[in-house]
């Protein structure tokens, strides 16, 4: 892995660590989605209306109105009938009085009725109203709830695609077998992107051996937590260069042709046609994946 061409290793190497940048992104967009999900459906419901209490119709108030009433008639009605029947007028006035004001007891009791019937009656259709208000609500929350998770959901599966086919050219570029399995994580990736920028050796072997991940990985959790947008804004920006199917194939054969010209054996040329195949698949995916970039 010593001496290699820069103007290969460097966009190779910077593909690398701008996918494992996008996985760590796509991530945390999918699980603050799911979340989001799982709160739209179970968030808290529209609490349904409560009917106020009915008050009796006929209470004791009624009761005692109605039989006084009843018996104060009763007692005139014979009262009058005794004085007729006995030929005598003492006391017909007050006879009459005691009717009227037994049938008023009887009115009166029957007045009460009708008001707690009638409070009765608002009550039920004030409870009418407000139930149907809240059906109404609910059917607005749930198709409102719909339309989100619905929305949420189909972003989901946008981001399922795009981590798919990041781990896929992730995959492809470890093929070149240039960074030994146990360091394909997205703290070498950085670290050795970081490294390659520095302008510092070409050789990976010695890179590798100076990092310290006791300490190191301290560094590059700070760098892959404040500068990620960055990286991917610079990967993005170098891609979109070449965002046209023509502008792709001019600088695949560009890239090609300073394959040829170099100075190597065949295994060493197959290599680089391979980085080649990497950065070109790699820069097409950034120059279409805009939204993963600002999001």
């Amino acid at each position: 892995m010593a001496g290699l061409n820069r103007d290969f290793l460097m966009p190779y190497l910077q593909n690398i660590c701008s996918l494992h940048l996008v996985l760590r992104k796509i991530e945390q967009k999918m699980r603050k989605i799911n979340y989001l999900v799982f709160e739209a459906e179970n968030g808290p419901t529209i609490e349904p209306p409560r009917r106020r209490e009915y008050v009796s119709e006929k209470n004791r108030v009624y009761y005692t109105m109605s039989a006084v009433g009843c018996v104060v008639i009763a007692f005139c009605v014979m009262f009058l009938m005794l004085n007729v029947l006995g030929g005598t007028r003492h006391g017909l006035l007050w006879a009459a009085a005691g009717i009227v004001v037994g049938v008023l007891l009887l009115v009166l009791a029957r007045l009460l009725v009708n008001h707690r019937r009638m409070v009765n009656f608002r009550i039920n259709a004030d409870y009418t109203r407000a139930y149907e208000q809240y059906r109404l609500a609910v059917e607005k929350a749930e198709e409102r709830t719909a339309n989100t998770v619905s929305r949420l959901k189909h972003r989901l599966q946008e981001l399922e695609q795009q981590s798919k086919q990041a781990d896929s050219l992730l995959q492809m570029a470890y093929a070149v077998d240039l960074i030994p399995m146990a360091y394909r994580n997205i703290y070498y990736a950085v670290y050795l992107y970081e490294w390659i920028c520095s302008g510092r050796s070409d050789d990976l072997n010695q890179a590798l051996r100076s990092f310290d991940p006791e300490t190191g990985k301290v560094k590059l959790e700070h760098i892959i937590v404040n500068q990620t947008d960055a990286i991917l804004v610079h990967t993005g920006s170098v891609a979109s260069q070449y965002r046209t199917f023509v502008m792709q194939k001019q600088q695949e054969v560009i890239l090609r042709a300073k394959v040829e010209e170099m100075v190597c054996n065949a295994q060493e040329r197959e290599m680089y046609n391979t980085i080649v195949d990497v950065n070109l698949a790699a820069g097409a995916f950034f120059a279409a994946a805009d939204d993963l970039i600002r999001m």
